[in-house]
């Protein structure tokens, strides 16, 4: 197995020192590039914080103690930029990077203050060691990241390059990347102009369309010209050289070194099928067949003036798979995204990890360099443990001995209020320039110097729910809530070791803070456990005004990827008033739909008539699962407890809808490959008004259930649709006891 440490031997701290003056120098270089300035002199102000001396950086001072940077022009073979060596017998140091341009000068500085027990816990806080006496521990150490081309985690508050991050991000806001060129930090790899999804912006519907429609791609017999309907033409020749010049214009005015040109397809599914684009296909086996030959075309194209270019694109959607024939060319890195994965699990134990990991080994051999696109949060609520440790370090060695040279992770990146937040960040940024470091020993550390004196017994909770959830099966793909696993025994658990940690924490505030922060995951466990068991009762209550004062605290307004915390609130908050006929004498939970796909799709609206005071508006014009309603936290989950579902939702027609008109299609989704639907027409609603409509009957509670509503593809007739919410009835034979559940 491949290292990603060339050669680390830290001389178990032998006693050789060097007892140092007042004053103390750091020499760099005469000719010293920023980065090798900007390490000195981290390395000073870090080192004055820890020791009663000062530390004068200088440049070729010969009677300096410390070196920093390549003198004489001289540099360590094989560490490249990221890479760095820290050399030292005891009485002189030297820490170089692999370039003397490489921010490797910096992440040299940094593993020395951390031998020092310095930690660079978050953006914002560290723990700094204070030390009487200045000395010099012998040690010859030498690394290198375990992905040298990409490393980042997106996630809000993050700390970059104390944590020997070589990627950067300016956060979902300005969507993307683009952070304007630093010398002093090194060579960064930005992605520009942003993220993924990038094809319409070198050549915008907006210019072309009306002159040019044939460089858009035909699909189901229309071209689409949105980032959410449309694509280019990749075969069309023309468009190509269009596409490459304002490429090449874009590229004259924002290259730099470690600029990652991104060239990907919109999100999604309308491949072009014009007839010399199928062809291709039908050669490639592959419907992104296309997008491969496109993408080299305008490689080798940008190549003779950009040698260093690095272009990215996908592997997502339609072009996930790999081609029959044509392979990227060397200065092309593909992102694959294992979002259809449990991110719980290595690359074993769920069938679509497995198949994730095949269609890696087969674009290996279509693609020498890749990222792996990782995922590290529960998307649908981010408050809700992950128990994906082991599972992380077990893909990412994997990826790193595939030849996989870069890696990224999605925690929560919207604001900085995850479950364990700070410490998955800390955990995932260790583990990208050290595959073979053991994750415990990093979140133990983490915890220790985080937490204080409590962060024992967080470790020891860690350590319960890794294992109790696994031996529970319990699975974390990116939609679907795991609240079921969190019952009455686990929460009480989860509370006991929060208790023993505040006790140990005593009366230090920083401590104590930072554990309230952590111990909101808990109030949401349960405040959702009180929501299961007694809806609407005293308990649940007291348990969300708890959970909101520590929200509001902390300032977490987002609980969700695309749910704010508010919004949340008030849906579990829902009580019915108006109880209809059907629910009379027996028990029954209500439930607030969900938007799957925002803004164009679907999207929340206040409608006063509403129970909820909102609506679920659904636009007409497509036929998706837009609207739905997870069923897999409903009490019952494996056992005979069964539902029937009904939606109060309203149909509003054009003038003119015949009773005939399907006005939508609803039903619920048990597991794969056991779907339940059914179809309404106009006539069997009330047009334009509330009515409760059934969704389903008799169903079970499943792992991953849901009931849905999606419309017709026939915006000529039924104008839109409103849902209100559902109601799930009781309908086995101990559901009809008389005492409903409200």
């Amino acid at each position: 197995m491949k290292k990603n440490y060339l050669f680390y031997l830290f001389a178990a701290l032998l006693p050789i020192y060097s007892q140092l003056s007042a004053q103390t120098l750091i020499s760099i270089p005469a000719d010293a590039t920023p980065v090798e300035k900007k390490a000195a002199s981290e390395l000073a102000a870090y080192l004055e914080k820890i020791y009663p001396a000062k530390f004068e950086v200088k440049k070729n001072a010969a009677d300096a103690v410390v070196r920093v940077g390549n003198f004489n022009g001289s540099a360590p073979k094989d560490l490249g930029n990221d890479g760095f060596e820290i050399i030292c017998d005891g009485k002189k140091l030297n820490i170089r990077g692999g370039t003397r341009e490489g921010t490797g000068n910096l992440f040299g500085v940094y593993e020395y203050l951390e031998m020092l027990g310095c930690r660079f816990l978050t953006a914002t806080e560290e723990f700094i060691p204070r030390k009487k006496e200045f000395s010099l521990p012998v040690c010859t150490i030498r690394q290198k990241p375990s992905f040298e081309l990409f490393r980042l985690v997106i996630c809000a508050g993050r700390f970059g390059i104390k944590m020997r991050m070589n990627g950067t991000f300016t956060g979902v806001a300005t969507r993307g990347m683009g952070h304007p060129f630093n010398p002093a930090k090194g060579i960064l790899r930005d992605y520009l102009p942003y993220s993924s999804h990038t094809t319409f912006f070198f050549m915008p519907p907006e210019k072309y369309a009306k002159t040019h429609p044939e460089y858009y791609a035909v699909h189901s017999g229309r071209r689409g010209l949105t980032r959410s309907t449309g694509e280019l033409c990749f075969s069309n020749p023309d468009m190509t050289a269009e596409f490459i010049r304002n490429c090449r214009e874009y590229l004259k005015k924002r290259w730099r070194k470690g600029m990652i040109l991104v060239i990907s397809p919109e999100d999604n599914q309308n491949f072009c099928q014009c007839p010399t684009c199928r062809k291709i296909n039908a050669e490639e086996k592959t419907n992104g067949g296309t997008l491969i030959r496109f993408i080299n075309t305008v490689a080798s194209a940008l190549e003779k003036d950009w040698p260093d270019l690095v272009i990215k694109t996908n592997a997502y959607q339609y072009h996930r798979f790999p081609p029959a024939k044509t392979g990227y060319r060397r200065n092309v890195v593909l992102g694959i995204a294992n979002i259809e994965c449990d991110y719980s699990k290595a690359f074993t134990g769920a069938p679509e990890n497995v198949k994730f990991l095949e269609n890696l080994k087969q674009w290996k051999k279509y693609c020498s360099r890749m990222i792996l696109l990782d995922y590290g949060s529960t998307f649908d609520n981010y408050f809700l443990p992950l128990p994906n440790f082991d599972a992380l370090a077990e893909r990412l060695k994997t990826c790193r001995d595939l030849g996989v040279q870069g890696a990224s992770t999605i925690n929560v990146h919207t604001e900085p209020v995850g479950e364990f937040h700070e410490l998955r960040s800390y955990l995932t940024a260790r583990m990208f320039w050290n595959a073979d470091a053991d994750p415990w020993k990093i979140a133990e550390d983490f915890c220790l110097h985080y937490y204080g004196p409590g962060g024992r017994h967080l470790v020891d909770y860690l350590r319960f729910y890794h294992q109790d959830l696994k031996a529970k099966g319990a699975t974390y793909y990116g939609s679907g809530q795991q609240e079921r696993f969190y019952d009455r025994a686990f929460v009480e658990q989860a509370e006991n070791y929060f208790r023993k940690a505040f006790q140990a924490a005593g009366s230090d505030p920083v401590y104590r803070l930072r554990l309230e922060k952590t111990y909101t995951t808990v109030l949401m466990m349960r405040m959702l456990l009180a929501r299961r068991e007694s809806p609407g009762s005293p308990e649940f209550i007291r348990a969300r005004d708890n959970f909101k004062k520590s929200c509001d605290k902390f300032k977490f307004t987002i609980m969700a990827e695309h749910k704010k915390l508010n919004v949340f609130l008030n849906e579990i908050s829902f009580v019915l008033k108006d109880v209809p006929e059907f629910c009379r004498n027996r028990i029954w939970i209500t439930g607030v739909p969900s938007v799957r796909i925002s803004n164009r799709w679907s999207s929340r609206i206040d409608d006063p008539t509403a129970s909820t005071g909102q609506a679920a508006l659904l636009r007409t014009f497509h036929n998706a699962w837009a609207i739905y309603c997870n069923t897999n936290s409903l009490p019952g989950y494996n056992s005979p407890v069964r539902y029937d579902v009904y939606v109060r939702i309203k149909v509003i027609p054009e003038p003119g809808a015949s009773p005939d008109t399907e006005a939508f299609s609803c039903g619920a989704y048990l597991e794969k490959n056991n779907i339940y639907s059914k179809l309404y027409a106009l006539g069997k609603c009330r047009a334009g008004e509330w009515s409760y409509m059934k969704v389903a009957d008799h169903i079970p509670v499943t792992a991953t259930g849901s009931v849905w509503i999606a419309p017709r593809s026939n915006q000529d007739k039924i104008k839109e649709l409103r849902i209100d919410h559902f109601i799930f009835v009781r309908s086995d034979p101990a559901g009809f006891t008389g005492n409903n559940a409200k």
